[in-house]
């Protein structure tokens, strides 16, 4: 088996076994095997077809899976503002704000377990107290929003 086909092989059982530590359980996303799928499908072709066909069909599976698995882009200041003004009449705006302050909550969980293991026992409490300022904030946006959804969909639902 050339060597090729062995990546191959050890992308899928990167792949699973990145799937057992992220769940912990024998339970797959449809995510899961949509990726596992085109993961296989490079390989399955290498064998039926060839080493040509195998690496075409590999780059263009790895190509199109980093497409799909890139980070979402941040709205701007300006992008931001013109969402939130757009979330008390748009249902669109609003499920895209509430997607973003989802994607900020993150952020915060990662600077509170990233920078205060890191941050000087002086300036922990200050930057705690930043943080947990900012989870506040974040929250009370984010209940906001949800409220503007339940009222744009309730008034969509009446129309």
């Amino acid at each position: 088996m050339p060597i090729t086909y062995a990546l191959a092989l050890l992308l899928l059982a990167v792949l699973v076994g990145l799937q057992f530590r992220g769940q912990g359980s024998l339970h797959f996303s449809k995510a899961f095997y949509t990726q596992l799928a085109a993961s296989a499908a490079p390989f399955l072709i290498g064998l039926r077809f060839g080493m040509t066909p195998f690496l075409i069909s590999l780059a263009a599976v790895l190509v199109g899976l980093s497409i799909l698995n890139r980070n979402p882009r941040m709205p701007d200041h300006e992008e931001r503002e013109a969402l939130r003004k757009l979330a008390q009449i748009d249902l669109r705006a609003a499920k895209r704000l509430r997607a973003v302050l989802h994607e900020e909550k993150k952020g915060h969980r990662a600077m509170r377990e990233g920078i205060l293991t890191i941050v000087s026992l002086d300036e922990r409490a200050q930057a705690e107290a930043m943080i947990e300022r900012r989870e506040q904030q974040t929250q009370l946006e984010l209940q906001q929003v949800d409220d503007a959804i339940q009222r744009l969909q309730l008034v969509k639902g009446a129309a």
